[in-house]
Protein backbone atom coordinates (compact mmCIF):
# COMPACT_ATOMS: atom_id res chain seq x y z
CA UNK A 1 0.00 0.00 0.00
CA UNK A 2 1.34 3.65 -0.53
CA UNK A 3 -1.22 6.73 -1.16
CA UNK A 4 -0.72 10.29 -0.52
CA UNK A 5 -2.74 12.55 1.27
CA UNK A 6 -3.36 15.42 3.42
CA UNK A 7 -2.13 15.42 6.79
CA UNK A 8 -4.32 17.21 8.56
CA UNK A 9 -7.13 15.67 6.65
CA UNK A 10 -5.99 11.91 7.83
CA UNK A 11 -6.04 13.56 11.35
CA UNK A 12 -9.32 14.52 10.99
CA UNK A 13 -10.50 11.68 9.57
CA UNK A 14 -9.13 8.74 11.90
CA UNK A 15 -10.09 10.71 14.57
CA UNK A 16 -13.74 10.90 13.63
CA UNK A 17 -13.69 7.10 13.00
CA UNK A 18 -12.50 5.53 15.90
CA UNK A 19 -15.12 7.41 18.30
CA UNK A 20 -17.20 4.49 17.43
CA UNK A 21 -15.07 1.31 17.88
CA UNK A 22 -14.76 -1.16 21.33
CA UNK A 23 -12.27 -0.28 23.53
CA UNK A 24 -10.80 -3.95 23.95
CA UNK A 25 -10.64 -4.53 20.03
CA UNK A 26 -9.52 -0.47 19.00
CA UNK A 27 -9.28 -2.07 15.33
CA UNK A 28 -9.60 -0.39 11.90
CA UNK A 29 -9.48 -0.94 8.45
CA UNK A 30 -7.16 1.09 5.61
CA UNK A 31 -7.87 0.94 2.26
CA UNK A 32 -6.22 2.54 -0.60
CA UNK A 33 -7.78 2.37 -3.88
CA UNK A 34 -8.78 4.86 -6.68
CA UNK A 35 -11.48 6.38 -4.45
CA UNK A 36 -8.59 7.39 -1.78
CA UNK A 37 -7.76 6.47 1.38
CA UNK A 38 -11.07 4.42 3.19
CA UNK A 39 -10.77 4.43 7.09
CA UNK A 40 -13.66 2.18 8.66
CA UNK A 41 -13.95 1.20 12.12
CA UNK A 42 -16.80 -1.21 13.86
CA UNK A 43 -18.70 -0.80 17.20
CA UNK A 44 -21.22 -2.93 19.37
CA UNK A 45 -23.93 -0.37 17.69
CA UNK A 46 -22.35 1.59 15.15
CA UNK A 47 -19.97 2.06 12.24
CA UNK A 48 -17.39 4.51 10.64
CA UNK A 49 -16.32 5.73 7.21
CA UNK A 50 -13.98 8.47 6.11
CA UNK A 51 -12.43 8.69 3.19
CA UNK A 52 -9.47 10.92 2.43
CA UNK A 53 -8.94 12.03 -0.62
CA UNK A 54 -5.23 11.28 -2.23
CA UNK A 55 -3.22 9.79 -4.99
CA UNK A 56 -2.99 6.37 -5.30
CA UNK A 57 0.70 4.96 -5.68
CA UNK A 58 -0.17 0.99 -4.95
CA UNK A 59 -3.72 -0.27 -3.55
CA UNK A 60 -3.79 -2.40 -0.89
CA UNK A 61 -6.23 -3.17 2.53
CA UNK A 62 -4.39 -3.45 5.91
CA UNK A 63 -5.72 -3.41 9.63
CA UNK A 64 -4.10 -1.87 12.45
CA UNK A 65 -4.93 -0.65 16.26
CA UNK A 66 -6.56 2.73 15.85
CA UNK A 67 -5.70 4.51 18.93
CA UNK A 68 -2.00 4.31 17.95
CA UNK A 69 -2.70 5.48 14.42
CA UNK A 70 -4.82 8.23 16.01
CA UNK A 71 -1.53 9.87 17.89
CA UNK A 72 0.63 9.21 15.18
CA UNK A 73 -1.28 11.15 12.33
CA UNK A 74 -2.18 13.91 15.08
CA UNK A 75 1.62 14.10 15.67
CA UNK A 76 2.85 14.26 11.85
CA UNK A 77 3.26 17.96 10.05
CA UNK A 78 0.93 19.51 8.05
CA UNK A 79 1.09 18.82 4.56
CA UNK A 80 1.31 15.69 2.53
CA UNK A 81 1.53 12.72 4.08
CA UNK A 82 2.63 9.45 2.57
CA UNK A 83 0.89 6.10 4.41
CA UNK A 84 2.20 2.97 3.19
CA UNK A 85 3.09 -0.47 4.24
CA UNK A 86 6.62 -1.37 5.23
CA UNK A 87 7.56 -5.13 5.76
CA UNK A 88 4.82 -6.21 8.42
CA UNK A 89 4.20 -2.27 9.75
CA UNK A 90 2.56 0.77 8.36
CA UNK A 91 4.46 3.77 8.14
CA UNK A 92 3.38 7.77 7.65
CA UNK A 93 6.13 9.68 6.61
CA UNK A 94 6.39 13.36 5.59
CA UNK A 95 8.57 16.39 5.99
CA UNK A 96 11.13 14.95 7.46
CA UNK A 97 9.19 12.97 10.20
CA UNK A 98 8.64 8.87 10.29
CA UNK A 99 6.44 7.36 12.25
CA UNK A 100 6.26 2.99 12.08
CA UNK A 101 3.79 1.12 13.67
CA UNK A 102 2.50 -2.62 13.63
CA UNK A 103 -0.30 -3.96 11.74
CA UNK A 104 -3.15 -6.55 13.17
CA UNK A 105 -4.93 -9.61 11.13
CA UNK A 106 -7.74 -7.74 8.55
CA UNK A 107 -9.75 -11.09 9.60
CA UNK A 108 -10.15 -9.94 13.46
CA UNK A 109 -12.44 -6.74 12.04
CA UNK A 110 -15.93 -7.31 11.37
CA UNK A 111 -17.09 -6.53 7.56
CA UNK A 112 -18.57 -2.97 6.96
CA UNK A 113 -22.16 -3.62 6.85
CA UNK A 114 -23.97 -2.86 3.37
CA UNK A 115 -24.85 0.77 2.54
CA UNK A 116 -28.99 1.87 2.18
CA UNK A 117 -29.29 1.67 -1.58
CA UNK A 118 -30.85 5.34 -1.47
CA UNK A 119 -29.59 8.22 0.31
CA UNK A 120 -32.00 11.20 0.78
CA UNK A 121 -30.50 15.00 0.12
CA UNK A 122 -31.21 17.07 3.07
CA UNK A 123 -30.31 20.53 4.17
CA UNK A 124 -27.43 20.71 6.62
CA UNK A 125 -28.57 23.57 9.20
CA UNK A 126 -32.32 22.50 9.09
CA UNK A 127 -30.97 18.68 9.61
CA UNK A 128 -29.27 19.84 12.67
CA UNK A 129 -32.08 22.05 13.99
CA UNK A 130 -34.70 19.37 14.31
CA UNK A 131 -31.91 16.65 15.74
CA UNK A 132 -31.06 19.43 18.59
CA UNK A 133 -34.52 20.47 19.12
CA UNK A 134 -35.78 16.79 20.56
CA UNK A 135 -32.98 15.09 21.34
CA UNK A 136 -32.77 16.29 25.02
CA UNK A 137 -36.05 15.10 25.98
CA UNK A 138 -34.97 11.38 25.37
CA UNK A 139 -34.49 8.98 28.28
CA UNK A 140 -30.58 9.16 29.39
CA UNK A 141 -28.69 6.02 29.56
CA UNK A 142 -30.02 3.95 32.68
CA UNK A 143 -32.81 5.95 33.01
CA UNK A 144 -34.80 3.74 31.42
CA UNK A 145 -33.38 0.32 31.79
CA UNK A 146 -35.68 -1.94 30.77
CA UNK A 147 -37.12 0.53 27.37
CA UNK A 148 -34.17 1.34 25.47
CA UNK A 149 -36.56 2.37 22.56
CA UNK A 150 -37.33 5.49 25.30
CA UNK A 151 -33.24 6.60 24.43
CA UNK A 152 -33.84 6.78 20.87
CA UNK A 153 -35.24 9.44 19.18
CA UNK A 154 -38.32 8.10 16.55
CA UNK A 155 -38.45 9.26 13.02
CA UNK A 156 -41.19 8.58 10.55
CA UNK A 157 -41.74 10.61 7.99
CA UNK A 158 -41.21 14.10 8.03
CA UNK A 159 -41.75 13.67 12.06
CA UNK A 160 -38.44 13.46 14.63
CA UNK A 161 -39.69 12.97 18.15
CA UNK A 162 -38.05 11.95 21.79
CA UNK A 163 -39.50 11.64 25.37
CA UNK A 164 -38.61 10.40 28.27
CA UNK A 165 -42.04 9.99 29.62
CA UNK A 166 -42.03 13.12 32.11
CA UNK A 167 -40.88 15.19 28.64
CA UNK A 168 -41.33 15.33 24.80
CA UNK A 169 -40.18 17.01 22.11
CA UNK A 170 -41.05 16.74 18.13
CA UNK A 171 -40.21 18.49 14.92
CA UNK A 172 -40.36 18.39 11.50
CA UNK A 173 -37.55 17.11 9.28
CA UNK A 174 -36.33 18.47 6.26
CA UNK A 175 -37.00 15.02 4.50
CA UNK A 176 -39.46 12.40 4.21
CA UNK A 177 -38.22 9.37 5.00
CA UNK A 178 -39.91 5.76 3.75
CA UNK A 179 -39.33 4.01 6.80
CA UNK A 180 -40.64 3.98 10.53
CA UNK A 181 -37.26 3.68 12.74
CA UNK A 182 -36.13 4.45 16.32
CA UNK A 183 -32.43 5.76 16.27
CA UNK A 184 -29.80 6.97 19.54
CA UNK A 185 -30.93 10.05 20.16
CA UNK A 186 -27.37 10.48 21.41
CA UNK A 187 -25.96 8.87 18.32
CA UNK A 188 -28.21 11.53 16.35
CA UNK A 189 -27.20 14.29 18.14
CA UNK A 190 -23.18 13.12 17.87
CA UNK A 191 -23.47 13.23 14.36
CA UNK A 192 -26.07 15.93 13.43
CA UNK A 193 -23.45 18.78 11.99
CA UNK A 194 -22.84 19.54 8.22
CA UNK A 195 -25.23 16.07 7.10
CA UNK A 196 -26.10 16.30 3.54
CA UNK A 197 -28.12 12.89 3.07
CA UNK A 198 -29.38 10.28 5.11
CA UNK A 199 -30.90 6.77 4.50
CA UNK A 200 -31.89 3.12 6.06
CA UNK A 201 -30.33 0.07 5.45
CA UNK A 202 -32.60 -3.08 5.55
CA UNK A 203 -32.62 -6.63 6.00
CA UNK A 204 -33.31 -9.06 3.83
CA UNK A 205 -37.37 -9.59 5.62
CA UNK A 206 -37.40 -5.71 4.54
CA UNK A 207 -37.59 -4.74 7.83
CA UNK A 208 -35.41 -1.57 8.84
CA UNK A 209 -31.48 -2.57 9.91
CA UNK A 210 -29.65 0.65 9.89
CA UNK A 211 -29.90 4.16 9.92
CA UNK A 212 -27.18 5.99 8.15
CA UNK A 213 -26.04 9.67 7.77
CA UNK A 214 -23.62 10.98 5.35
CA UNK A 215 -21.39 14.85 5.79
CA UNK A 216 -18.34 15.40 3.68
CA UNK A 217 -16.07 12.56 3.52
CA UNK A 218 -17.74 10.79 6.94
CA UNK A 219 -20.62 8.29 6.69
CA UNK A 220 -21.51 6.77 10.37
CA UNK A 221 -24.43 4.14 10.62
CA UNK A 222 -25.75 2.92 13.73
CA UNK A 223 -28.37 -0.34 14.59
CA UNK A 224 -31.97 1.20 14.65
CA UNK A 225 -33.57 0.21 18.13
CA UNK A 226 -35.93 -2.63 18.06
CA UNK A 227 -40.03 -1.94 19.56
CA UNK A 228 -42.64 0.96 19.43
CA UNK A 229 -42.57 4.06 19.95
CA UNK A 230 -45.05 5.67 22.56
CA UNK A 231 -48.51 7.39 20.96
CA UNK A 232 -47.12 10.63 21.69
CA UNK A 233 -50.34 12.34 20.22
CA UNK A 234 -52.42 10.90 22.34
CA UNK A 235 -51.22 13.13 25.31
CA UNK A 236 -50.17 16.22 22.67
CA UNK A 237 -52.43 19.28 23.56
CA UNK A 238 -53.78 21.27 20.73
CA UNK A 239 -52.44 24.99 20.69
CA UNK A 240 -54.68 27.71 21.94
CA UNK A 241 -56.72 25.44 24.19
CA UNK A 242 -57.42 25.39 27.63
CA UNK A 243 -54.76 27.81 30.06
CA UNK A 244 -52.87 29.84 27.83
CA UNK A 245 -49.57 31.77 28.93
CA UNK A 246 -46.89 34.21 26.43
CA UNK A 247 -43.85 35.21 27.74
CA UNK A 248 -40.54 36.57 26.03
CA UNK A 249 -38.75 33.67 25.54
CA UNK A 250 -35.02 34.98 26.55
CA UNK A 251 -36.98 36.56 30.05
CA UNK A 252 -38.30 33.52 30.90
CA UNK A 253 -35.38 31.20 30.18
CA UNK A 254 -33.38 33.95 32.30
CA UNK A 255 -35.69 33.64 35.06
CA UNK A 256 -35.75 30.21 35.62
CA UNK A 257 -32.12 29.67 35.44
CA UNK A 258 -31.76 32.07 38.06
CA UNK A 259 -34.31 30.23 40.14
CA UNK A 260 -32.75 27.09 39.83
CA UNK A 261 -29.86 28.46 41.47
CA UNK A 262 -32.07 27.99 44.80
CA UNK A 263 -32.21 24.29 44.70
CA UNK A 264 -29.46 22.91 46.22
CA UNK A 265 -30.85 19.15 45.98
CA UNK A 266 -30.10 18.59 42.77
CA UNK A 267 -31.74 14.82 42.46
CA UNK A 268 -35.18 15.93 43.70
CA UNK A 269 -35.59 18.19 40.76
CA UNK A 270 -38.02 21.12 42.48
CA UNK A 271 -40.11 22.68 39.74
CA UNK A 272 -40.85 26.15 39.24
CA UNK A 273 -44.19 27.28 40.48
CA UNK A 274 -46.28 29.32 37.87
CA UNK A 275 -48.84 31.71 39.21
CA UNK A 276 -50.51 33.79 37.08
CA UNK A 277 -52.58 36.85 37.49
CA UNK A 278 -55.07 37.31 34.75
CA UNK A 279 -56.12 40.53 36.37
CA UNK A 280 -52.38 42.88 36.23
CA UNK A 281 -51.38 40.20 33.07
CA UNK A 282 -48.62 39.36 35.09
CA UNK A 283 -47.25 35.74 36.03
CA UNK A 284 -45.35 35.37 39.65
CA UNK A 285 -42.80 32.20 39.05
CA UNK A 286 -41.12 30.72 42.45
CA UNK A 287 -38.89 27.93 43.60
CA UNK A 288 -38.33 26.74 46.66
CA UNK A 289 -36.03 24.26 48.04
CA UNK A 290 -37.30 22.52 51.27
CA UNK A 291 -34.08 20.56 52.30
CA UNK A 292 -31.76 24.03 52.03
CA UNK A 293 -34.52 26.61 53.41
CA UNK A 294 -33.55 28.40 49.92
CA UNK A 295 -36.28 29.60 47.73
CA UNK A 296 -36.37 32.86 45.32
CA UNK A 297 -39.73 34.70 42.80
CA UNK A 298 -39.32 36.78 40.41
CA UNK A 299 -42.73 38.21 38.86
CA UNK A 300 -42.78 38.48 34.86
CA UNK A 301 -45.29 40.08 32.65
CA UNK A 302 -47.34 37.86 30.27
CA UNK A 303 -50.36 37.08 28.53
CA UNK A 304 -52.47 35.42 30.05
CA UNK A 305 -55.70 33.00 29.10
CA UNK A 306 -58.30 31.86 31.51
CA UNK A 307 -56.11 30.83 34.32
CA UNK A 308 -59.07 29.74 36.47
CA UNK A 309 -56.76 29.81 39.73
CA UNK A 310 -53.96 27.61 38.57
CA UNK A 311 -50.96 26.92 39.84
CA UNK A 312 -48.39 25.16 36.81
CA UNK A 313 -45.33 23.21 38.88
CA UNK A 314 -42.69 22.44 35.62
CA UNK A 315 -39.72 21.14 36.73
CA UNK A 316 -37.02 23.64 36.22
CA UNK A 317 -34.34 21.62 34.42
CA UNK A 318 -36.93 20.36 31.86
CA UNK A 319 -38.34 24.04 31.41
CA UNK A 320 -34.70 25.46 30.58
CA UNK A 321 -33.55 22.49 28.58
CA UNK A 322 -37.30 22.97 26.53
CA UNK A 323 -36.91 26.77 26.31
CA UNK A 324 -32.96 26.79 25.01
CA UNK A 325 -34.43 24.47 22.11
CA UNK A 326 -36.68 26.72 20.78
CA UNK A 327 -35.72 30.27 19.12
CA UNK A 328 -38.82 32.56 18.79
CA UNK A 329 -39.04 35.68 20.36
CA UNK A 330 -42.30 34.82 22.25
CA UNK A 331 -43.00 31.46 23.66
CA UNK A 332 -46.56 30.23 24.15
CA UNK A 333 -47.56 28.12 27.26
CA UNK A 334 -50.50 25.61 27.01
CA UNK A 335 -52.00 23.34 29.29
CA UNK A 336 -56.04 20.97 27.82
CA UNK A 337 -59.16 21.55 29.58
CA UNK A 338 -60.63 19.54 31.83
CA UNK A 339 -60.62 18.24 35.26
CA UNK A 340 -57.51 17.89 36.81
CA UNK A 341 -55.45 20.30 33.93
CA UNK A 342 -53.04 21.50 35.90
CA UNK A 343 -51.70 18.19 35.98
CA UNK A 344 -51.94 17.44 31.90
CA UNK A 345 -48.98 18.03 29.96
CA UNK A 346 -47.78 21.76 29.13
CA UNK A 347 -47.27 22.45 25.59
CA UNK A 348 -44.83 25.08 24.66
CA UNK A 349 -43.47 26.62 21.62
CA UNK A 350 -42.91 29.40 19.40
CA UNK A 351 -44.60 30.72 15.95
CA UNK A 352 -42.39 29.71 13.09
CA UNK A 353 -40.34 27.49 14.75
CA UNK A 354 -39.59 24.05 14.21
CA UNK A 355 -40.25 22.00 16.98
CA UNK A 356 -42.50 21.87 19.74
CA UNK A 357 -41.79 20.84 23.29
CA UNK A 358 -44.07 19.16 25.89
CA UNK A 359 -42.89 18.87 29.91
CA UNK A 360 -45.17 17.23 32.26
CA UNK A 361 -46.22 19.39 35.38
CA UNK A 362 -44.92 17.89 38.88
CA UNK A 363 -47.53 17.46 41.86
CA UNK A 364 -47.08 19.76 44.61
Amino acid sequence: MKILVDGAALSRAVAHVVRVFDKDQPLIRLTAGDGGLVIEASGAESFSRAVVEGDLVEPDSVAMNGLWLSALAAAMPAGEVSVSTAGAGLRLSGDGSRFDMGLAVEAMISDPPHMPEVMLDVDAADWESAVSSVAHAAATSGEMQRTPVMEGAHLSGTLIEASNRFRAARATLPVELDADVVVRADWLKANMSGVESVGVEYAPDGSPRMFAVKAGMFCDMTTVIGGEFPHLDRVWPQRGDGMGLTFDRAALLDAVKRLKTADFSKKTGKPVIFAPNEADGTVLLSLTDGESSTGGSQRLDADVVDVSEIRLALNAQYMIDALSSLTGEYVELWTADGMQRRLKPCLMYCEGDVSEQLVTPVRV
